[in-house]
């Protein structure tokens, strides 16, 4: 089948019986998919002891409903003169309604060589050659039977002469004697004053003249009487017929020619492209023919219509949506799904030339965008883990570290849950808050233990997060199409866009965004007071690579290596301005934290429990900071931690997370 064409209907194949000079064999109805013209295929073949000369195929157009769609065409298929045998194959093309979906075809009626005619209805027919032969050897012998009549009639007539005949014999004995003899029947009136009373011409002239013709003026009357009667009778009963015969009438033309009228010019909407038009048309015939079927019809070819339309405007998903709409009508589904493949094919190649060209986030936005074609989700992912830098130490008020096959490591005893992360699998990030503990999860999803008074862990419905981070009293989500989600204390984050990275902690939350600038929001306690000291006070900020929100104090890192602040500086927690060659930083509580790119660690702000003693600390690759204590994250895996170590949150010099 040309591949222009989709296949609507398909007769079964059929084998010929004994006795038919010819079968169908099979059929097919195709819809051309450039020009929606119908077209039915049908396939012949004849067989027999006498030779085919033509064979006559009836077809009748259906449409969905299985009724008849315009008149039942014929089509006439001639054998190859060339082909002598008594058997060939041959195949017919007729155009048929575009509204049909089915067919049926049969043969009407089958021309031999010899001039012989064969019906399915009935016997073979004599040749015309033959009946014409017969008709002239009948007009041959018809002459003959006229000279057989010619001859018996002289005998008829003879047998006549021998009879007297006596018709004339009263009348004459009359003209001789005057009289009427007493045994013949007495003349007429009339005839009495011809042939018996002698008056003279020139005496009735007299009479005529004289005397008016009263009785022929009364009869005339009585007749014009008797005329008027009549017809004062023919009106008596033809008024009411003639009321009666145009009720008829108007009923008829009610019930046939009204809907007729109507229904063809429902038809003449549907070919004129008027589809609203016609399917309000044919829904208000209530049901005549097939006018619910041609209603549903209109309005199929109306939404298949607007669906191209959407098409051509370049709006894809709503294409795609009103054509899986229409499933099989006109193969809108197949197309459906087919337009659906090439654009993202075409999405997956754009992603990909984004990320050659080092362009990640638009990369990765990209990939999300068509999350659930091939692999992109898990190259968006992969995408995010670069960008956003997941941690894999985390320090709060406990200590989280995380393994390479997915699970979680913590240190430290508090009766809220939030070192109860021993179920976790695969994690591909960890986070720890003063009061829980959140874990994003490869699929996107969120996990969270600890203290959930303010629903800061209700974070089970998340997915598509690429970071996360646990501050005091909530938990934020950085999703995969830039955009952020939080649970807990309020802070307005829900129109931040095109957010690379997000920070949280008690009064606060900033993100990052894709051009490096930065925004922030401030958060409510427990008693739904906001806590201003200047640590929103980021919108000037620019060439940023990374944000951390402490207590009430904001830090970046600047692209050139150097450190700007925000915020409360109480314990010179923002006292970073001479940090030099800076690769990572971190606040929480009362202290920032950087890490050089030789190894070494620096820090600032409140010591109290030795929290900022790292000078001796090297080889760091990560480091950490929680609300009275630090982790560092060694080249060989290993984990070092200063600080308060209360209920053993420091306990980590045993684990090696490789």
């Amino acid at each position: 089948m040309n591949k222009d064409y989709t296949k609507l209907y398909e007769i079964s194949a059929t084998e010929q019986k004994d006795g038919e000079p010819a079968v169908i064999t099979d059929g097919v109805l195709l819809r051309d998919d450039n020009t929606d013209s119908v077209l039915a295929r049908i396939g012949l073949q004849t067989g027999g002891e006498k030779r085919v000369g033509k064979v006559i195929v009836s077809v009748q157009a259906l449409n969905g409903a299985g009724k008849e769609v315009g008149a039942r065409e014929e089509i006439t298929w001639s054998c190859p003169e060339e082909d002598g045998s008594a058997t060939s194959r041959g195949e017919l093309e007729i155009m048929l309604p575009w509204t049909a979906h089915s067919f049926q075809a049969e043969i009407r009626e089958i021309l031999f060589s010899d001039g012989s005619i064969w019906s399915p209805k009935g016997p073979e027919t004599v040749p015309e050659s033959k009946i014409s032969g017969i008709t002239q050897e009948a007009e041959t012998t018809e002459p003959l039977n006229k000279e057989e009549n010619t001859e018996a009639e002289p005998l008829k007539n003879e047998t006549s002469e021998e009879e007297p005949d006596t018709s004339n014999e009263t009348p004459i004995q009359e003209e001789k004697t005057g009289k009427t003899a007493e045994n013949e029947i007495p003349p007429l009136e009339g005839d009495s004053k011809e042939k018996n009373e002698a008056v003279p011409d020139s005496v009735e002239e007299n009479n005529t003249e004289e005397e008016p013709d009263v009785e022929e003026e009364e009869a005339d009357e009585e007749e014009s009487r008797r005329s008027g009667s009549l017809v004062g009778r023919i009106l008596v009963f033809a008024i009411p017929s003639i009321l009666i015969v145009s009720g008829l009438l108007a009923i008829l033309f009610m019930l046939k020619i009204t809907p007729d009228r109507n229904y063809k010019r429902a038809a003449s909407l549907y070919e004129a492209g008027r589809y609203e038009e016609s399917a309000a048309a044919f829904d208000a015939m209530n049901g005549y023919k097939d006018s619910d079927a041609m209603a549903a019809e209109a309005r199929n070819a109306k939404a298949y219509v607007d669906a191209v339309q959407l098409l051509n405007d370049g709006k894809y998903s709503e294409a795609i949506e009103a054509l899986n709409k229409l499933g099989s009508y006109r193969g809108s589904a197949d197309r459906a799904a087919e337009i659906e493949e090439n654009l993202l094919s075409a999405a997956y190649a754009d992603a990909e030339a984004l990320l050659a060209q080092s362009e990640y986030y638009e990369a990765a936005i990209a990939f999300y965008r068509i999350a659930d074609y091939r692999d992109a989700k898990d190259r968006c992912f992969s995408i995010w883990g670069e960008l956003t830098q997941r941690e894999k130490i985390s320090a709060g008020i406990q200590s989280l570290a995380l393994r390479r096959n997915g699970t979680v490591l913590a240190a430290g005893e508090y009766a809220d849950g939030e070192c109860d992360v021993a179920d976790w699998a695969d994690i591909v990030a960890v986070s720890a808050g003063s009061s829980a503990a959140a874990g994003l999860k490869a699929d996107g999803s969120v996990v969270a233990a600890g203290d959930n008074s303010e629903g800061q862990c209700d974070v089970e419905s998340w997915q598509d997060i690429v970071s996360v981070c646990c501050g005091y009293w909530n938990t934020v989500g950085l999703k995969a199409d830039g955009t952020v989600v939080l649970a807990g204390h309020p802070c307005d984050v829900s129109e931040w866009t095109e957010i690379t990275q997000v920070s949280t902690s008690i009064f606060h939350t900033v993100g990052l965004k894709k051009d490096h600038s930065v925004v922030a929001a401030h958060a409510v306690d427990y008693t739904g007071q906001s806590h201003d000291y200047g640590q929103c006070d980021v919108e000037t900020w620019g060439n940023i690579v990374k944000v951390a929100a402490g207590m009430n104090f904001t830090v970046a890192l600047c692209s050139n290596g150097t450190v700007v602040a925000a915020g409360d500086n109480t314990y010179g927690q923002c006292d970073v301005g001479e940090w030099t060659d800076i690769v990572a930083i971190d606040a929480s509580g009362w202290h920032t934290i950087g890490l050089k790119s030789d190894g070494t660690v620096v820090a600032a702000g409140l010591n109290e429990n030795g929290e900022c003693d790292v000078e001796e600390w090297t080889d760091i690759i990560a480091v950490s900071t929680g609300t009275a204590h630090t982790l560092g994250l060694k080249a060989d895996g290993t984990v070092v931690a200063v600080g308060n170590n209360r209920d053993g949150r420091c306990d980590v010099e045993s684990w090696m997370i490789g």
